[in-house]
């Protein structure tokens, strides 16, 4: 995969810096994060930035300062690890289509926290998956060709579905777009007859992340929510980030629209202590569906309750949102979404009762 691609992918006490960017930053005690945030956040957003503002324009990207950008960026990562005696940083950049805002997580594990290190993937370069209509073999190619199709139209905000809208367990784009309804169809023909291969692809470690990635989603057009659940559990910890991210998407969306509230709670709590704002958000989706359990709801309070706080204190969206939104739902409180110390009050309180 070359840099361009990575730099890509990666966008997937806090403050407004250059306009249209906010930074914040997570895995670190208070004093320290604030001295990262003051010394480097402006040296972050401007290495950050060409991506994000290029980002679903027609711009030609430009190989040279890509390859620059990318030097700098590994840099300064090394010389904050370094300065704060960190195990691991890493710059978390993400763009929500219709947001006014671009949100950058500084990502942080330190001394004291080495097993988080667990779910840092190991920097492996992969070749990019070059498949059209005209190469295309199963319904793993098709899933890939689906879902590139949707980049475009996700970011006119055409191609998106609501979960309850969803003809199936899973959508990714939706099939609401007259270029992506055909491939419902073909999905769904494909969860039936091409079963094995796409169990087998999911399996198969040494397979191309996408094309893994690709089979997660189509396991989500299978018939049967348990059989979903059931296939998806054992990928909850997979070295690929991408892939647990895919994995834990399925299934939390089939999770709320079978209702099923029968799940192990423990390694979405697990998760939430990655340093990845894509993991984080995912188990959180999980764990709303879960929450509708109350012993899965006493476990969240008492294992969950202040990394959720943790959670809540960020900007990032993805992580802000879900974080408040859970805690209001096993609370059935709602303190608002920026008063920490009510929800750490709480927290503390609720640990006590459910102990």
């Amino acid at each position: 995969m070359n840099q361009l691609l990575c730099l890509i992918i990666s966008f997937i006490c806090c403050q407004p810096l250059i306009a249209g960017v906010v930074v914040d930053i997570y895995g670190e005690n208070k004093n320290t994060s604030e001295q990262i945030l003051q010394k480097y956040s402006n040296k972050i957003v401007k290495i950050e930035r060409y991506i994000i503002d290029s980002y679903g324009t027609d711009q030609v990207f430009d190989e040279k300062k890509i390859e620059t950008l990318v030097q700098k960026r590994e840099d300064l990562k090394e010389q904050i690890k370094k300065e704060y005696h960190l195990l691991y940083i890493d710059f978390s950049s993400t763009i929500y289509p219709g947001e006014k805002n671009s949100f950058i997580t500084i990502e942080v594990i330190n001394h004291k926290e080495p097993d988080r290190l667990r779910f840092v993937q190991a920097d492996v370069k992969r070749e990019s998956i070059d498949v059209n209509e005209k190469n295309r073999k199963n319904v793993i190619d098709d899933m890939l060709i689906y879902t590139r199709l949707g980049i475009p139209l996700s970011l006119k905000n055409l191609a998106s579905q609501t979960n309850d809208a969803c003809p199936v367990f899973h959508c990714f784009w939706g099939f609401n777009d007259k270029v992506l309804k055909p491939y419902l169809k073909v999905f769904n023909t494909g969860a039936v007859h091409e079963r094995q291969l796409i169990i087998d692809t999911l399996n198969n470690k040494k397979a191309n992340p996408e094309r893994r990635i690709a089979a997660c989603y189509l396991v989500g057009h299978f018939s049967d929510p348990h059989d979903i659940v059931t296939a998806l559990m054992p990928f909850v910890y997979d070295q690929d980030a991408g892939v647990r991210n895919a994995v834990m998407r399925v299934i939390g969306a089939t999770l709320e629209k079978a209702k099923m509230t029968q799940l192990d709670v423990s390694p979405f709590l697990d998760v939430l202590h990655s340093p990845y704002t894509t993991d984080r958000n995912k188990a959180l989706y999980v764990l709303l569906a879960l929450a509708n359990n109350q012993d899965a709801k006493h476990l969240i309070i008492k294992k969950g309750g202040d990394t959720l706080v943790a959670l809540l204190k960020l900007k990032q969206p993805n992580n802000h949102g879900f974080a408040y939104m859970l805690l209001k739902k096993i609370s059935g409180k709602d303190f608002g979404e920026n008063n920490i110390n009510a929800w750490r009050k709480w927290v503390i309180s609720a640990k006590t009762s459910v102990a």
